[in-house]
C-alpha cells in the first residue's frame, strides 16, 4: 500500500504558461498573473491527484549547459522591445516572489533549486527519491525530455493536453525503457532546446537503431554510426538527466496552513481564490 502520492512541478514552465494567460492581472499597480496562475495549478492539481505533498523544481542561474554548448536554447535570447523587457522583468520578479516567500509562508517546504541547473534536472534527482512500492510521483510538465524520469511509480503528465504517461505505455508506445529516452534524443537532437541531431535523423529513426528494428544498411543507421563520436556523444551530457554535478535533494514534511495560504491570496487581492481549504 502506497503511504504518499508526491506531486512534482516544472516550475518554470508553469509560471511561463501561467504568464501567457494572466499575464495582465496586476493588484494595485503590481503584476501578479504569474502568481495566480500558478496558485490556481496548485488548486487543481491536489483536485485532480488528491494530493497537497508537492515538490516545486526550479531553473536557477546560468545555464551550465550554455557553457558546455554555447548555442544552447539560443533561440530562446531574441531582442525584445521596452515594453516586452518590461513584462519579462515583472515575470520575473514575481517567479522570485512565489519561490522564494509565497510558498514558504502558505507552508510547502520542498521548493528546490541549484545555481546552473535547470528545473529539469532538480525533477529527476527528486523522480529518483521516491521511495518504491511505498510512494508514487506525478511529474507535471509539458516537457517531454522529462519521459526519461518515469519510472514504475513516477508518471508524467502534460496539463495542457491532459496526457498521462505510466512506465507500461511508454514502453508499450516506444518499445524502449524510458531512461533510454535520452539516447534517443542525443541521436535525433532537441529542437526545443536548440541541440542539433544528426542530419537526416529523426526520433522514429532513432527509435529503430536503439530497438535493432531497422536494418544496419539503412542511410539512418549509417548516419548513426558514422556519427557518434561527433554527435552523440556531445549530446549525452546535455539531454540526460540530471545534469552533472546535480546534488541530491532531502524531501521534508510540509507545513501547510489555512492561514498561510489566505496571508498570501489576501496580500495580492485574490479573492476568486481566497479561503480556498488549505490545510
Amino acid at each position: 500500500m502506497l503511504n504518499r502520492r508526491y506531486i512534482i512541478l516544472d516550475c518554470n514552465y508553469l509560471c511561463h504558461r501561467a504568464k501567457y494567460v494572466f499575464g495582465d492581472l496586476s493588484d494595485r499597480g503590481s503584476a501578479t498573473g504569474v502568481i495566480y496562475g500558478f496558485l490556481k495549478d496548485i488548486l487543481n492539481l491536489r483536485k485532480r491527484f488528491g494530493s497537497n505533498q508537492f515538490i516545486f523544481c526550479w531553473d536557477y542561474g546560468e545555464s551550465l549547459r550554455k557553457k558546455m554548448y554555447p548555442t544552447y536554447k539560443e533561440k530562446r535570447h531574441t531582442k525584445r522591445t521596452r515594453e516586452e523587457r518590461a513584462f519579462e522583468r515583472a515575470f520575473q520578479a514575481q517567479v522570485a516572489k512565489l519561490r522564494d516567500e509565497y510558498l514558504y509562508t502558505i507552508g510547502y517546504r520542498n521548493i528546490f533549486y541549484q545555481n546552473g541547473y535547470e528545473a529539469d534536472d532538480i525533477i529527476a534527482v527528486a523522480s529518483k527519491s521516491i521511495t518504491p512500492d511505498l510512494e508514487e510521483a506525478i511529474i507535471v510538465t509539458a516537457d517531454r525530455d522529462l519521459w526519461q524520469c518515469i519510472r514504475p511509480n513516477v508518471r508524467w503528465f502534460d496539463p495542457r493536453k491532459k496526457e498521462m504517461y505510466t512506465y507500461k505505455k511508454f514502453k508499450k508506445m516506444f518499445g524502449i525503457k524510458p531512461k533510454q529516452w535520452a539516447k534517443v534524443l542525443a541521436i535525433a537532437g532537441c529542437k526545443t532546446d536548440c541541440v542539433n541531431g544528426i542530419r537526416g535523423v529523426g526520433p522514429v529513426s532513432a527509435l529503430s537503431f536503439i530497438t535493432g528494428r531497422s536494418k544496419p544498411c539503412t542511410k539512418a543507421n549509417i548516419a548513426i554510426k558514422n556519427s557518434w563520436k561527433s554527435v552523440v556523444l556531445r549530446n549525452k551530457p546535455l539531454v540526460q538527466l540530471p545534469f552533472k554535478g546535480t546534488k541530491p535533494i532531502k524531501i521534508t514534511e510540509d507545513r501547510v496552513t489555512q492561514k498561510g495560504w489566505d496571508k498570501v491570496t489576501k496580500k495580492l487581492g485574490m479573492g476568486s481564490i481566497r479561503y480556498r481549504k488549505m490545510a
